[in-house]
């Protein structure tokens, strides 16, 4: 299987890299207060531990099946994981490895 798995633009490798680890942090510093009352504008916010949830996992997930889509290695989900496809919010499944698509 040849497939070119390169990026067109460089820059958007690094830019990904950065989206992805600022929703990263910006999840780690709200993760205290996602489900709790709204906090007055003078409330003073502390991060007290508990940090990164299952978003950062999903977030990791998504740019990965991004890569995979922009290098043309993913197919949609088959009839039989429809069920699993619209409940995960599958739109593509990658086809080549992991090591293919991180490059």
């Amino acid at each position: 299987m040849n497939r070119d798995l390169t990026v067109p633009n460089p820059v958007w490798g690094d830019r990904s890299v950065g989206v992805v680890l600022g929703s990263a942090a910006g999840d780690a510093l709200g993760a205290g207060y996602e489900f709790g009352p709204a906090l007055p504008a003078d409330q003073a916010i502390h991060m007290d531990g508990g940090g990164c949830d299952d978003d950062d996992f999903d977030a990791v997930v998504c740019a990965f099946v991004a890569r995979a889509a922009l290098c043309g290695t993913t197919t949609l989900p088959e009839p039989t994981d429809l069920g699993t496809a619209q409940r995960e919010g599958w739109i593509h499944v990658p086809t080549a490895s992991v090591e293919e698509i991180v490059g």
